[in-house]
């Protein structure tokens, strides 16, 4: 086994072992030995850069911990193994005290004939085994050179997520929750919406890899060129490399008041337009443009039915272009939203940013938050 951060010591390997070794044996017992292939964690602890810091005087997990179930090849995957998962990511979470735990259910021979996207190459070259073997090491080799033909596209998947984790840190900046217990996730998203402007530009230019460290020696070295806020961004990037690899909480309330999210939310839907406009050879002047482009050509850009692994891949991107405007909307309505304006506008925003957070990634954070706020299930 390799290393799960970059400063690892042995209390952090210890730590990290012993919750893993919880995980991995509460996923045998749920779903049982006989129908497991292999059990493997992936993400940024599967490549050896997970964040991890102090907390109360404790060891304390930042990042998502991602985890993939390869199932037997005969073990259909079906509506009972899926919700089964999706407890134990709830109730691991709870248990173990991480924000979120992230387990999905594949199959080995996929990656035999994989589509070349930024998820499947993270995987294939940052993997440790906790159960079972994912030993792909020709597929390793073969992937190497793949790194600067991801499709630009791959860009709007960074965009749809971690635009949809800004949302949690404008919904949790403007109901007064951007301290003490929300404050770790506060400062996630909000550093995930810088991590996707410098991504989608490293993507734009052909420089994207796995690594943090790698994106942050490219960053550090090579100005970025031919983007809206250019020094911002390039700036606001690096410190969110920086701050991935040794993450921090220490934050007083007058530092968090200091921060303006609205800044970041300008950056981010003008960088957004910037991007969108390079992807579809457009030219987007406000979001209003572009979601009335995304509206008028939804039969233009969608797939045509497949099982192939480009097929499923195309129609995933299809369904996120189409979802696209419910995100941008909200971000202007974010923007929009005034000091003095009333509570009935601003619960009326709550809702809508829950309901559209909800149907995207109903557990973990969203979950809690969700419970927390009183909106247990928004319809």
């Amino acid at each position: 086994m390799g290393q799960y951060v970059v400063n690892e010591t042995i209390e952090i390997r210890q730590y990290l072992d012993s919750n893993l070794s919880k995980i991995t044996q509460e996923i045998i017992c749920k779903i049982g030995k006989s129908k497991i292939d292999a059990i493997v964690l992936g993400g940024s602890f599967g490549r050896g850069e997970g964040s991890i810091c102090i907390k109360n005087d404790k060891l304390h997990i930042v990042n998502d911990i991602d985890i993939t179930v390869f199932l037997k090849p005969y073990i259909k995957r079906s509506r009972q193994l899926q919700s089964i998962v999706s407890k134990l990511c709830s109730n691991l979470a709870n248990e173990l005290g991480i924000k979120q735990i992230d387990i999905s259910l594949s199959y080995k021979f996929r990656y035999l004939f994989y589509e070349p996207t930024v998820s499947t190459l993270e995987f294939i070259h940052g993997n440790q085994p906790l159960y079972g073997a994912f030993a792909y090491n020709k597929l390793k080799r073969r992937t190497c050179s793949q790194w600067d033909k991801l499709p630009h596209n791959e860009g709007l998947m960074y965009i749809y997520t971690r635009g949809s984790g800004l949302l949690i840190a404008m919904l949790l900046f403007h109901s007064g929750l951007a301290n003490d217990r929300f404050l770790e996730t506060f400062l996630v998203e909000r550093n995930k919406a810088h991590l996707a402007m410098g991504d989608t530009y490293l993507l734009h230019v052909n420089e994207y890899k796995a690594s943090y460290k790698q994106r942050l020696a490219f960053s550090r070295s090579q100005p970025f060129k031919d983007l809206p806020n250019v020094k911002t961004i390039q700036k606001k990037y690096i410190e969110a490399l920086e701050w991935k690899i040794s993450p921090t909480l220490d934050y007083c309330d007058d530092a968090i008041k200091a921060i303006n999210i609205n800044e970041t939310l300008e950056l981010f839907i003008n960088h957004l337009l910037w991007f969108e406009g390079n992807r579809l050879n457009r030219i987007f002047p406000s979001v209003h443009n572009y979601n009335n482009f995304i509206i008028a050509n939804r039969q233009k850009f969608r797939t045509k039915p497949g099982l192939s692994p480009k097929k499923r891949h195309q129609r995933k991107m299809y369904n996120i272009q189409n979802r696209m405007p419910i995100l941008t909307g909200l971000f202007s309505e974010y923007l929009e939203l005034t000091v003095d304006a009333d509570n009935k506008k601003r619960e009326s925003l709550k809702m809508k940013t829950l309901d559209f957070l909800n149907s995207f990634h109903p557990e973990g954070i969203i979950k809690e938050l969700s419970h927390y706020l009183g909106y247990e299930k928004s319809t």
